[in-house]
């Protein structure tokens, strides 16, 4: 009967296998390569200087990215509030 259940879970939720994971992250990493070599022979016309430069929006996506993590893993830190906050241990709430 738990074997049962077992395959029902993994059925139902296909997306957090550990193969499904992998093969969708291979084909997002091929699909981008792929974006950067048609760029690479393509070319585009540039408007600023640095964009004219072949992945120059995935290098600018990229570092955009890690500016917006930064900046609110620091937000988070004035923000955040102790565990304790709304009263009492966490071993009260059922932790």
């Amino acid at each position: 009967m738990a074997k049962k259940a077992e395959t029902r879970k993994q059925t139902s939720e296909p997306l957090v296998r550990p193969s499904v994971v992998r093969a969708l992250a291979a084909v997002a990493l091929a699909v981008m390569a792929l974006a950067l070599i048609i760029d690479a022979v393509l070319g585009h016309v540039s408007h600023f200087g640095i964009d004219g430069i072949a992945g120059a929006y995935a290098v600018i996506g990229i570092v955009s990215g890690f500016i917006i993590i930064g900046i609110a893993k620091g937000l988070g830190v004035p923000l955040s509030r102790p565990d304790t906050y709304y009263g009492g241990d966490k071993k009260e709430a059922g932790e």
